[in-house]
C-alpha cells in the first residue's frame, strides 16, 4: 500500500507530520513517500506541474494526497480523481487539471473522517482519512458522491508550432535553477535549432544544432538546452544557476527558431 503527499506547507511546522500519522493510525502497513512540502505557498499551477510530473513512476493503486489549497473552507469540492490505475485525492481548484484533461475522472468525496474537519486543514482531516480508507480498500463508491460535472481546470498556454519556431513557456524551476518548459521532446528530438529565445533574449551560447542530451554535454557555465528526463524540454546553465544567468522565471517564453538541415 503507496501513497504519496505533495503540498505547500513547507518543513518547518508539524502539517505534513499530522497528516502522515492519520495515514499511519488507519492503515499501519502503509508507505508514505514524501513528493515535495515546498511548492510555493498557494502556487496551483507548480503543484498540478510537479504533480503531474511525479505520478508516472509510481506502481499501480498508488493513492497520491496533493494539497495545495488556498479556497480550503469555500465551496470548493474535495475530490477523489480516478486516473488509470492510479488513484488523486485533493481540491478541486484546478490541481488536478492534466490528470482531467488527460482523460481523469473527478469524483466528489463525501466527509467520512472520524473528527469534524476543521475549515483551514482538509489534508489532515479530509483528504488523509480518504486515502487511508482508500489504500485499505474501500471501494470508490462509499467514499464519493457522484461525479463532479464540471471541474476546475486552470489555464495553461499552448505550444504554438509554426514552420518557424516552436513557442512554449518555463512551466517550473527546479532548485538548480533549471527551467522545465511544456515543449515535448518529441517535437525537437530530430529539429536543427537555429537560436534559442528565452523572453526577449536570444542566447548566443545555443545553437545552431539539435538540443543536447544533458546539460553536461557544454563547458561548466556553459548555458545548454536539453531534453529533459521528464519528457520536456529544459534550459539552464552546467554548474550554475540558469533562472538567475539566463534571467526567466516560471511563465518566461522560450522560442526555438528552426534551422535548415544541412
Amino acid at each position: 500500500m503507496l501513497c504519496t503527499l505533495l503540498t505547500d506547507f513547507g518543513l518547518s511546522d508539524s502539517y505534513v507530520a499530522q497528516m502522515k500519522g492519520v495515514l499511519y493510525s488507519s492503515c499501519p502497513a502503509c508507505t508514505v513517500v514524501d513528493v515535495t512540502h515546498l511548492i510555493g505557498p498557494g502556487d496551483i499551477q507548480e503543484g498540478a506541474h510537479v504533480l503531474w510530473q511525479a505520478v508516472s513512476a509510481f506502481p499501480p493503486g498508488t493513492v497520491h494526497i496533493a494539497v495545495v489549497d488556498p479556497t480550503v473552507g469555500s465551496s470548493r469540492h474535495p475530490l477523489v480523481v480516478v486516473f488509470g490505475d492510479q488513484l488523486l485525492v485533493g481540491p478541486d481548484n484546478g490541481l488536478f487539471t492534466h490528470f482531467l484533461t488527460a482523460g481523469g475522472q473527478a469524483h466528489i468525496l463525501r466527509d467520512l473522517s472520524p473528527r469534524t474537519p476543521w475549515a483551514t486543514f482538509h489534508g489532515r482531516d479530509l483528504f488523509a482519512p480518504a486515502a487511508a480508507r482508500l489504500l485499505t480498500g474501500t471501494p470508490l463508491e462509499e467514499l464519493t458522491a457522484g461525479p463532479v460535472p464540471d471541474p476546475v481546470l486552470l489555464r495553461f498556454s499552448e505550444v504554438l508550432i509554426t514552420t518557424a519556431a516552436i513557442t512554449g513557456c518555463i512551466r517550473s524551476i527546479d532548485r538548480f535553477g533549471n527551467g522545465i518548459s511544456d515543449i515535448p521532446v518529441e517535437l525537437v528530438q530530430n529539429m536543427v535549432v537555429a537560436s534559442t529565445q528565452i523572453g526577449d533574449t536570444v542566447v548566443e551560447e545555443i545553437g545552431p544544432g539539435p538540443p543536447m542530451a544533458t546539460f553536461a554535454s557544454v563547458l561548466p557555465g556553459r548555458a545548454a538546452l536539453w531534453l529533459g528526463s521528464g519528457g520536456t524540454v529544459e534550459i539552464g546553465v552546467n554548474a550554475g544557476n540558469g533562472s538567475k544567468v539566463l534571467g526567466f522565471s516560471r511563465g518566461t517564453r522560450l522560442i526555438l527558431h528552426r534551422g535548415a538541415r544541412t
